[in-house]
């Protein structure tokens, strides 16, 4: 841009300025030192270009085409192999480029490409609404202008966590998007056992969970460690963890990724864990394109001797896997069989008395079809999404309140009443031909009258069954 050989060639001739008094001196005649000449050529040279290109190739006349983002700070925009953004050289205006103005040949297409910066999405151009994506390929035209938007990216969410502090269900994640599973394959004298102590502090602890137990594996070579850690519906994740060795541990944990359910891997990183106070380790995978929106992604952990010993202990605590949630992701509609299918692996899946509509494999009390129809995924705690009644705020009557999602046409939810918790025969509402209920936060509410003075004692409840 001559903006920038102006520039360049007076910081040029500023540098070599207090030079000039002993040249002089030494050599009497130095000529002329201006660099006019200089600026003069690069202010002529780009339309001398484009008009030898014209000639050469038989083109037409240059068009202008404006590009433009409202806020740089948000992402910036690459014009075919040119760089548009704050503090980029050999722009005609660095400090502040946009909007941009290039000349171009309307025969010959351009590609924009907006892109965000860290914590932002693509968002739409202003100018063309129904565009989705955020690489265009257009063909130059008089008055062309693109502009760029973007939007914050919603916060990240906590996937898959693990705080291995429950010694009865230590492999059991305590939070699960998804059938997210953890599986260990021992070494010969591999010993997967609950410990304590040994200066964990919760340091990745989530929800003010304490440092109460950690996962210890002794004499860990030869151990595999798989963690099944979909991503449906996020971006690529971001996978903490504590962990140390003992003095006769193993000096290294080799990292690898899956993208197809643990059929082929590849490596990631090594981690050498302290011989002392745990450290916390952290795993993204921004740079993984398929590690986003997978539901076969996952890591493998294996131990090497390196600088550790043969026998000892590696130790791990508090595992939590982290994602952006794709805000353009479309979801399915929710079904029982896609909700067996996130939370099941394919054993368990031909297992009826695991995966079937009636079973409870956490044995919760709350059967399979009722956790999808409240909106469970198969490790969380039931009891917030559980039916409630409670007196209505104005008095005189009862107000039964559960989690009705109308997304779940494959189910039909029934209110019943009874008086000796034998009989049910009383629906009060059946969603498969009354009217809608009256919603609230995604809760469904019903209002019923007060047992009598002296009145049998009444009783009600929801029941779920899927829909003909």
């Amino acid at each position: 841009a001559p903006a920038r050989v102006t520039a360049l060639a007076d910081a040029m001739r500023a540098k070599i300025a207090p030079a000039y008094p002993e040249h002089v001196g030494r050599w009497r005649n130095m000529g002329s030192t201006s660099v006019d000449f200089l600026k003069a050529f690069g202010n002529v040279r780009p339309a001398q270009v484009r008009a030898q290109l014209a000639s050469r190739f038989g083109l037409p006349a240059t068009v202008a085409v404006t590009l433009h983002t409202p806020d740089p700070a948000r992402g910036h925009l690459v014009v075919n192999s040119l760089t548009l953004r704050p503090g980029e050289a050999g722009l005609a205006n660095p400090a502040a480029p946009f909007p941009w103005t290039g000349a171009y040949y309307p025969t010959i297409p351009i590609t924009v490409t907006a892109v965000p910066a860290a914590g932002y999405r693509f968002s739409g151009w202003q100018e063309r609404p129904s565009e989705t994506s955020a690489m265009l390929t257009v063909s130059p035209s008089a008055g062309l202008a693109l502009t760029a938007t973007f939007a914050p990216l919603p916060p990240p969410e906590l996937l898959q966590y693990w705080n291995f502090n429950d010694t009865a269900t230590l492999l059991f994640p305590v939070i699960a998007r998804g059938p997210a599973t953890l599986a260990i394959t021992p070494g010969a004298a591999t010993e997967i056992v609950s410990g304590t102590g040994q200066s964990f502090a919760a340091a990745n602890a989530q929800n003010g969970d304490p440092a109460a137990a950690h996962l210890r594996l002794n004499n860990p070579l030869g151990a595999v460690v798989e963690f099944a850690l979909p991503t449906t519906g996020h971006f690529p994740p971001v996978v903490r963890y504590e962990t140390r060795r003992s003095g006769q541990g193993a000096g290294s944990q080799a990292i690898d990724y899956t993208l197809d359910g643990a059929t082929t891997y590849t490596p990631f990183a090594t981690i050498l864990p302290p011989d002392g106070t745990p450290v916390v380790v952290t795993l993204d995978f921004a740079t993984v394109a398929g590690a986003a929106d997978n539901p076969g992604f996952g890591l493998r952990i294996s131990f090497a001797q390196s600088a550790g010993g043969i026998g000892g202990n590696n130790r791990f605590d508090n595992l939590t896997v982290h994602a952006v949630p794709d805000p353009d992701h479309i979801a399915p509609a929710p079904v029982f069989a896609t909700w067996r299918e996130a939370m099941f692996t394919p054993a368990q899946r031909a297992d009826p008395a695991v995966s079937g509509p009636a079973a409870d494999p956490t044995g919760a009390g709350v059967p399979n079809l009722l956790r999808y129809a409240l909106g469970l995924d198969l490790a969380d705690e039931p009891a917030p999404r559980l039916p409630k009644i409670a007196p209505a705020a104005t008095g005189g009557t009862l107000v039964f309140r559960f989690p009705y999602d109308t997304a779940r046409t494959d189910l039909a939810y029934l209110v019943e009443g009874s008086n000796d918790l034998l009989d049910w025969s009383d629906t009060r509402f059946d969603s498969r031909v009354d009217p809608a209920p009256r919603v609230t936060d995604g809760w469904a509410e019903f209002e019923l009258p007060l047992p009598a003075a002296g009145a049998p004692a009444r009783f009600v409840r929801l029941r779920v069954v899927v829909a003909p």
